[in-house]
C-alpha cells in the first residue's frame, strides 16, 4: 500500500510520473470521454470537417480510432499498473476512419508545376557541378569533393496517398512520369552546360549550352 505523499507519489492517488502524463495530455482510457477527445482534437488543430466526423462516432469506436496506448503508470493506493492513452495525429485518425483526401488530375499537375518552379528547379540551378541520379530511388546527387550529396529526393512523390492508394491511379501516374521526365531534361541541360564550360584563362570562361 502506498503511504500518503511517499517518495515518487502525489498523495495516494498516483505517481509523480502519472501526474506528469496527465499534464502532457495522456490519460487512462476511462478518462477519455467523447467531450475530452473532441476538445483534444480542437486543441491539436484538427480540421472542423474531421471533428464533425468524430462527433458522429459512438464513444468506443471513437476511442479505438482516435487514441493509442502511449505509456503506463502506477495509480491508486495499491500502486496498480494503469495504461495511459494519447490522441493520434489527424492524418492517422483519418486513415483509421478510412477518410481519404483527393485531388483532381488538373490540380495535381498544377501542384507539380509549382513544385518545379519553387523547389526543384532552384535546387538544380544552385548546383555548381555534375548531377547524378539513382534511377531506382529517383534521388539526384551532386559531387562535393568526391562525395555524393543528395539535392533532390523525388521518390517521395510516389508515396502521395491522395493519388496512389485506392486505384484509379493511372492518370496521376502518367502526370508524375511526365514530371519526372521534365526534371530529367532540366538536369541534362544543366549537366551539358557544366560539361561545355571551358576555361580560356584565369578571367574568361566560355559556356556552350547543348540543348
Amino acid at each position: 500500500m502506498v503511504g500518503y505523499n511517499q517518495k515518487g507519489y502525489v498523495g495516494q492517488s498516483m505517481s509523480v510520473r502519472a501526474r506528469q502524463a496527465y499534464e502532457s495530455g495522456e490519460m487512462p482510457l476511462s478518462k477519455w470521454s467523447k467531450q475530452a477527445i473532441i476538445e483534444a482534437m480542437e486543441y491539436d488543430d484538427y480540421s472542423q470537417d474531421t471533428i464533425e466526423k468524430a462527433k458522429g462516432l459512438p464513444l468506443n469506436d471513437l476511442r479505438n480510432k482516435a487514441l493509442y496506448k502511449s505509456s503506463y503508470h502506477h495509480t491508486g493506493m495499491y500502486a496498480n499498473k494503469t495504461n495511459f492513452f494519447s490522441l493520434v495525429g489527424e492524418d492517422e485518425f483519418k486513415e483509421n476512419m478510412g477518410i481519404r483526401e483527393t485531388i483532381s488530375p488538373e490540380d495535381y499537375r498544377r501542384e507539380l508545376e509549382n513544385l518545379f518552379d519553387y523547389f526543384h528547379k532552384p535546387a538544380i540551378d544552385k548546383c555548381k557541378g555534375i548531377i547524378t541520379k539513382d534511377n531506382n530511388s529517383y534521388v539526384y546527387y551532386k559531387q562535393v569533393y568526391g562525395v555524393e550529396t543528395p539535392i533532390l529526393r523525388l521518390n517521395d512523390l510516389w508515396n502521395d496517398k491522395r493519388v496512389f492508394v485506392y486505384g484509379n491511379e493511372q492518370p496521376y501516374a502518367d502526370i508524375l512520369k511526365e514530371y519526372l521526365e521534365k526534371v530529367d531534361d532540366y538536369v541534362n541541360q544543366h549537366n551539358n552546360m557544366v560539361k561545355s564550360s571551358q576555361k580560356r584563362d584565369s578571367k574568361t570562361y566560355i559556356v556552350k549550352v547543348k540543348l
